[in-house]
């Protein structure tokens, strides 16, 4: 099996829906720190939630492939004595399911708003100053 393992990407900030994957214990190395998905793919050079997203966006049995590749690639004796099949099979269930192909987001009326932009906040914010400096 080919492991393609590519540098660490842009630190875009990614939601904490990719937490309770990152933060999952792998177990503690031979020098006793523990290690945990976010530490192991760290180690390896690679942005860990841009990874996680990109684990999400795969297909299952890619996305099985790539996080086996990761765990191969531990080099510490008591963490590769663990199960990578059944291991790999706990950590994908903890990442979140992507949207069928094709599918919508929420349309306007279902009750679910999109935030305001932080230009709308300053633009507001500017409005509301000088208004109190006109009347005041």
């Amino acid at each position: 099996m080919e492991c393609r393992v590519s540098a660490a990407r842009s630190k875009s900030p990614l939601g904490s829906e990719f937490d309770s994957f990152l933060f999952t214990p792998l177990g503690e190395d031979q020098n006793g720190l523990p290690l945990s998905v976010v530490s192991l793919l760290a180690r390896m050079n690679l942005d860990p939630w841009q990874e996680a997203k990109d684990l999400a966006d795969l297909p299952a049995e890619a996305a099985a492939r790539r996080l086996a590749c990761s765990l191969d690639s531990m080099t510490d004796p008591v963490l590769r004595r663990a199960s990578t099949a059944g291991l790999v099979s706990r950590l994908l269930a903890l990442l979140p399911k992507q949207r069928p192909p094709g599918s919508a987001t929420p349309a306007m009326g279902t009750g679910v708003a999109a935030p305001p932009s932080r230009g709308a906040h300053i633009g507001t914010i500017v409005m509301i100053t000088s208004a109190i400096l006109i009347l005041g």
